[in-house]
C-alpha cells in the first residue's frame, strides 16, 4: 500500500511540475522534492523522466475512461447520453486543468514513440473515441446525426470542440461553455434561422 501511495505521489507531483514548466526545465530531483520522496523511491517506480510523464498521460487517459464507462449509461436517450459524456469529460478536465495542460502539450510525443508506451496510449485513446462513437452510432439510428460521415471523424471533432472549449480557461477573458451549450453547438450548430434550399 505505502509503494502504491508513493506511486500516486509521485504521478500527481509530476502531473503539476509538467504543467507549469516544460519537460527539460524539470529534473527528476524537482519531482522528488514536490512529492517528498527520495531518488531511490522515484527510481523503483519510473526509468526516467519520459516514462514519469508517460505514465502521468496514461493514467489519466485511464481515469477519464473508467468514468465514461460508469457514468454514461448505456439505457438513457441518445441526446442526454451524448450530454453525460460532454458532462463527463468537461468536468474531468476542469478539475484536472494540470492533466489537461500536459495532454495538450505533451501527448503529441507519445503519438511519435514506439514500443510498450505508444501501444498502451493509442488503445486508450481508441478506448475513449469508441465511447464516444458507439453513442454517435446511436444518433445516427435514430436520425439524430448524419449518417454521410464516418462515426469515428465524428467523435473526433466532438473531442476536438471539447479541446478548444478548455483550451478557453487559461485565456484571461475566456469562459467555458457548459457542456448542454456545448452539446446544442454539436448538434444544431450556431445558426438561428434554418435556410430551405
Amino acid at each position: 500500500m505505502v509503494e502504491r501511495d508513493s506511486r500516486q505521489r509521485i504521478i500527481k507531483a509530476g502531473e503539476k511540475l509538467f504543467a507549469r514548466r516544460r519537460f527539460h526545465e524539470i529534473t527528476m530531483d524537482d519531482v522528488c522534492d514536490e512529492a517528498g520522496v527520495g531518488k531511490g523511491t522515484i527510481y523503483r517506480h519510473f526509468k526516467d523522466k519520459d516514462d514519469l510523464l508517460a505514465e502521468i498521460i496514461l493514467s489519466g487517459l485511464t481515469e477519464l475512461r473508467s468514468r465514461l464507462d460508469e457514468r454514461v449509461s448505456q439505457d438513457l436517450p441518445f441526446e442526454e447520453r451524448l450530454g453525460r459524456a460532454l458532462d463527463e469529460m468537461i468536468d474531468f478536465f476542469s478539475r484536472r486543468r494540470q492533466l489537461f495542460c500536459l495532454l495538450h502539450a505533451e501527448e503529441p510525443r507519445l503519438g511519435f514513440e514506439r514500443g510498450e508506451r505508444r501501444s498502451r496510449w493509442a488503445k486508450l485513446r481508441t478506448e475513449i473515441i469508441q465511447a464516444l462513437v458507439e453513442i454517435i452510432q446511436d444518433g445516427i439510428k435514430s436520425s439524430h446525426i448524419r449518417s454521410d460521415v464516418s462515426p469515428e471523424m465524428v467523435a473526433e471533432h466532438l473531442l476536438g470542440m471539447v479541446r478548444t472549449g478548455m483550451c478557453k480557461l487559461w485565456n484571461p477573458r475566456g469562459t467555458l461553455l457548459p457542456a448542454s451549450v456545448l452539446l446544442d453547438l454539436f448538434l444544431r450548430g450556431t445558426g438561428t434561422v434554418q435556410h430551405t434550399g
